[in-house]
């Protein structure tokens, strides 16, 4: 199997696939950009002359039963922690089973994710294999839940996850870690510090990596009344801009072809807050996670409340 995370066009990836076919693969996974493009996967898949495999990029069991409707995937590849837990990742298994299509879910993960993968795999009418990330821990506070032995995971017997993490490594391992992160990255002379502890100092050493001073963030502060008090006619101008464009408006339109006017009217408000959110420029560990939650809104699908995808987005 080759997982290739989104990389081409529909004729690109057919041409590609038709390349690799003399290897065999079990399955070619997320060849088309961007995931959601279904009617193109489903031509991969059936000119490509490979199974396809998708799925960790939904966020629904209504996009997978999209996608098995199209004849876009031989293998749904469901993300317990992106679906939403264990019972919409049931939806999926039961949709596989009522569209020959097999359910192997995406368990890149060492905690909760793994644990529930693998009980929900174990649930499954036939066998399925279990995503195992090849990397390990120092110390695992899971203990040996997640480690495979003779190429199998045993599927824990106790109530819910059926593993609890050992508290004091728990209290160890961000101890150790955090003490390694220190000393290794004083060696190669850049900041020693995990950077979701203090993104503040984080935001700060990125400014200073791309030359922003705190005169720039000052003129921002300045300015912002008067970009505020045009929020309307910006936000209208860039989207109004989408709209003229194929590639950009398709996350706007109706199955008819129509603007959608409500999701239109959504995101046009999103973008207000993010204006007003981001005027005062303010340096702060919640603001830092705003700006990484909207960042992550805008590498999502377009069928959830996110937005379009980011290299679709225009930046200042």
């Amino acid at each position: 199997m080759v997982d290739t995370n989104c990389p081409w066009t529909v004729p690109q990836a057919i041409e590609m696939a038709r390349r690799l076919a003399p290897l065999d693969l079990h399955w070619l996974e997320e060849p088309v950009w961007p995931p959601e493009n279904l009617a193109g996967l489903a031509e991969v898949r059936a000119r490509g002359g490979i199974a396809t495999a998708a799925g960790e990029n939904y966020g629904t069991a209504w996009e997978f039963r999209r996608s098995m409707e199209a004849g876009a995937i031989t293998y749904a590849q469901p993300s317990v922690t992106k679906l939403g837990g264990v019972t919409e990742m049931r939806k999926v298994m039961t949709l596989g089973e009522m569209f020959g299509v097999k359910v192997v879910p995406h368990s890149a993960y060492f905690g909760p994710g793994l644990l529930a993968s693998v009980h929900c795999i174990a649930a499954l009418a036939s066998d399925s294999p279990v995503e195992r990330f090849y990397c390990d821990f120092a110390d695992n506070p899971l203990n040996d839940a997640i480690h495979p032995k003779d190429g199998r995971i045993a599927v824990p017997q106790g109530r819910g996850s059926a593993s609890i993490p050992i508290p004091v490594c728990s209290r160890s391992c961000v101890r150790d870690r955090g003490a390694m992160a220190e000393e290794a990255t004083r060696a190669q002379g850049v900041p020693g510090y995990l950077p979701g502890t203090d993104m503040p100092r984080f935001i700060r050493d990125m400014m200073e990596f791309v030359g922003m001073s705190e005169a720039d963030v000052a003129a921002i502060r300045r300015s912002a009344p008067n970009v505020l008090s045009h929020e309307r006619e910006l936000t209208t101008a860039l989207y109004d801009h989408f709209i003229k464009f194929p590639r950009s408006a398709q996350f706007f339109l109706k199955p008819d072809g129509e603007v959608d006017q409500v999701r239109l009217e959504r995101r046009k408000h999103s973008l207000g807050r993010w204006l007003r959110e981001t005027a005062e420029a303010a340096v702060t560990q919640e603001f830092s996670y705003y700006l990484l939650s909207a960042a992550l809104a805008h590498g999502h699908r377009p069928t959830a409340p996110g937005a379009i995808p980011q290299h679709l987005m225009v930046a200042p």
